[in-house]
């Protein structure tokens, strides 16, 4: 079939509807064109990309600064070829946030970012842009000719989620107060310019005593409360900041003088930087309170270097807690720490009772169906 040339000739004879906006003199389509019709690149410079679809028949790439409208011409977003006739050709969502960013600034030359980031395939722009972490501030700071509204900025941003963070002290010990164990973020930016920051936990860091901050109490799942009293034995596991949850209830069993089976297992760094709480737990451990089993990775203690190490072992005691028909507790990273957990604990029941991969894995299913084995764990 033969290419058919797209000329600027103008938009008069396409119909006002609301819908997506076409950008341009994209497209010249005769009144009299019933078939289907191919669109040649005519661009010199390549543009966002576009698909395009006549009549519902067939669809072609067409690119270039000559399909991207000026933005001082407003008449031309109300134009539109029907719905669907002209719509980015996009397989990444971002893509859509970075055309949107970029388009108003490509018609004047001197305004004119460099356009190979729009233009660019979408495993390029996965490398340059998702990957490397840029959002749309980012895009904004990088070209700044980009003229975007607030309003506009709104839309393609993300709504935030709520920040979690369990508290970490007694109420019944220390009333009126509250302690929370975190991990700030803070790194270089995957783009390679500047840092990376958090949000939530960053501002935490800037406040100073008197300040206010804006927060409000959730209570905890009521299957992830570790026994106050000597009734059950239990294992909580954790690492980096997973103790947090469990430190209020080890305060109160110090408190309240409880020496029932505790069996804590705690997996960190440094012991003289990321033991967090280290006073209260010594002191708390020394009254009977709960046993602690610290796992330092820098020192790799007997070979064991992360909890799960540690936990096996120490089978035998491990063991001898399940068999008391004790509780496990899990709380930290659920991309590593969670599943090498989930392993050490069934490799200590195939040890013990000599069944299978199937037999074990059964056996935490059903543990972790009754409630005794409960996971609050994170993701990165």
């Amino acid at each position: 079939m033969p290419m058919t040339d797209a000329t600027p000739r103008g938009t008069e004879q396409i119909p006002e509807r609301p819908g997506l906006p076409l950008v341009g003199h994209a497209l010249d389509i005769p009144s009299d064109t019933d078939g289907p019709l191919q669109v040649r690149e005519t661009a010199k410079e390549p543009g966002p990309p576009f698909k395009v679809r006549v009549f519902g028949n067939g669809s072609n790439l067409a690119s270039g600064l000559d399909f991207v409208a000026e933005p001082g011409d407003e008449s031309r977003f109300h134009k539109n070829a029907r719905p669907d006739l002209v719509t980015a050709a996009n397989d990444e969502p971002n893509r859509h946030k970075a055309h949107d960013i970029l388009m108003p600034a490509f018609a004047p030359p001197e305004k004119r970012p460099p356009t190979e980031l729009a233009s660019a395939e979408p495993a390029t722009f996965h490398e340059q842009v998702t990957v490397a972490g840029r959002g749309v501030l980012d895009l904004l700071e990088r070209y700044r000719a980009c003229g975007l509204r607030f309003e506009t900025i709104l839309e393609l941003v993300q709504m935030l989620r709520p920040r979690h963070c369990p508290i970490s002290s007694s109420a019944e010990a220390v009333p009126g107060e509250v302690d929370l164990m975190v991990s700030l973020l803070a790194a270089p930016h995957g783009s390679g310019q500047g840092a990376f920051r958090g949000i939530g936990l960053n501002y935490l860091q800037t406040t100073t005593v008197g300040d206010t901050v804006q927060a409000r109490l959730l209570p905890c799942s009521e299957a992830f409360r570790l026994p106050v009293d000597d009734s059950a034995p239990a294992i909580p596991v954790s690492a980096g900041t997973g103790p947090a949850p469990f430190h209020g209830t080890v305060l109160d069993r110090h408190r309240t003088e409880a020496t029932g089976t505790l069996l804590c297992h705690f997996g960190c760094d440094r012991f003289d930087v990321d033991h967090l709480h280290r006073e209260e737990s010594e002191a708390a451990e020394a009254s009977r309170a709960f046993d602690m089993r610290l796992t330092i990775s820098h020192a790799r203690q007997d070979g064991a270097r992360f909890v799960q190490d540690r936990i096996a072992k120490e089978s035998d005691e491990v063991w001898a807690v399940l068999e008391g028909g004790g509780r496990i507790y899990i709380c930290g990273d659920g991309s590593r720490t969670a599943p090498a957990v989930r392993e050490a604990f069934m490799a200590i029941y195939r040890k013990y009772t000599g069944a299978g991969d199937d037999e074990s894995c059964a056996w935490l299913l059903a543990l972790i169906e009754s409630g005794y084995y409960v996971e609050d764990v994170w993701a990165d």
